[in-house]
């Protein structure tokens, strides 16, 4: 029993978002580490009812498990739903990002989740900036300081065996590789107007205002996607902008190594960014905002520069000059998932 490890996470590939890389990620690497690792089965296209009822399952099930890992925000309402009748002391609550703002701003699952977090094992934030999200919204809780004890920064690793300098670009889609003079800039996220997506083509419009050969490659789909090309079109830069869909992940490891620059300017309040750090380790310097968890996704001047606006962006791809190899070499260093897992068995 000491080696059977539970994930429960609604949210797994090929949904794009973080919380579903992150549970797969868990899911393989755990079990190269030796534990008997088990995870359910999404069943996204299931009716509603019956994914609630195989989910409840999936929770009652979780009794037998040495640790249960709760990765998602679907999974922890769940468990809240059954928090009266069943209080698990075996879990690891994984905190992504919304859980302020799904949980603890809900009159409904406040207090349950209050509770499931008292009760947990630990609770892991993905960065040092999630952690405090989470306890301001908790400063006057009476439970406060018993919670703010449980909380344990890990932050979410790249797996370099994949995410490298040096991956074979023919994994890339079978796409077509632009010519060498060009600028090529990758963006990999959900596709939604929250993730910068006008500041971004503002970009793109600028460097080819100045005349500057360059290709914007967008991975991924989302509910805006529809606009999101529409909106691309209309600004007469399609032919410079080439939408790839949903990547795998070897496929998006080969778009970060013929890319220059990984420029993502969201305007959500990311909790890290795990696009940013496997984009480094491949070589490719990421251009994030200055702000939330972005800032511990990046480390400013080495795998990428941190923009506090579309010009500081614009100038950055038009002025700076990535050294591929330079850039791997620091974040593996900084990135790598090998630390993270050894803090991780540490909970085991």
């Amino acid at each position: 029993m000491e080696k059977k490890v539970l994930i429960l996470s609604q949210e797994q590939p090929p949904v794009v978002g973080g919380a579903g890389i992150i549970a797969k990620q868990l899911f393989d690497t755990l079990t190269v580490r030796g534990w008997d690792v088990f995870i359910n089965k999404p069943h996204a296209n299931f009716p509603r009812i019956i994914i609630l009822f195989l989910s409840f399952l999936n929770v009652l099930k979780s009794k037998k498990y040495h640790r249960v890992i709760i990765n998602d925000l679907f999974y922890k309402k769940i468990f809240c739903l059954l928090i009266k009748l069943y209080k698990p002391k075996n879990t690891l609550i994984y905190l992504h990002g919304s859980e302020p703002e799904f949980l603890l701003n809900s009159p409904f699952y406040k207090g349950r989740f209050i509770i499931l977090c008292l009760e947990s094992k630990k609770i892991i934030a993905v960065s040092d900036y999630m952690k405090e999200k989470f306890l301001t919204n908790l400063l006057a809780h009476p439970n406060y300081s018993e919670i703010e004890k449980k909380i344990v920064v890990i932050k979410n690793g790249v797996d370099t065996k994949l995410f490298h300098n040096g991956v074979d670009t023919k994994l890339f889609h079978n796409k077509e590789i632009p010519p060498k003079n060009f600028i090529n800039i990758a963006t990999c996220c959900r596709l939604e107007w929250g993730k910068g997506f006008e500041d971004m083509t503002s970009v793109v419009l600028k460097l080819l205002d100045k005349n500057i050969n360059c290709h914007w490659y967008i991975a991924g789909e989302g509910k805006d996607s529809k606009s999101i090309k529409a909106y691309i079109t209309e600004k007469n830069i399609i032919d410079n902008v080439t939408f790839l869909g949903v990547l795998t992940p070897i496929e998006v490891a080969g778009l970060f190594n013929i890319c220059h620059f990984m420029l993502l300017l969201s305007n959500f309040k990311e909790s890290l960014g795990l696009a940013y750090m496997e984009a480094s380790c491949c070589g490719c310097y990421s251009i994030g905002r200055n702000s939330y968890g972005v800032k511990e996704a990046i480390i400013n001047g080495e795998t990428g520069a941190l923009v506090n606006s579309v010009d500081d962006a614009f100038n950055v791809i038009l002025t700076d000059k990535p050294e591929p190899q330079s850039i791997a070499l620091s974040a593996i260093k900084a990135f790598s998932y090998n630390a993270m897992y050894q803090r991780l068995e540490h909970l085991f």
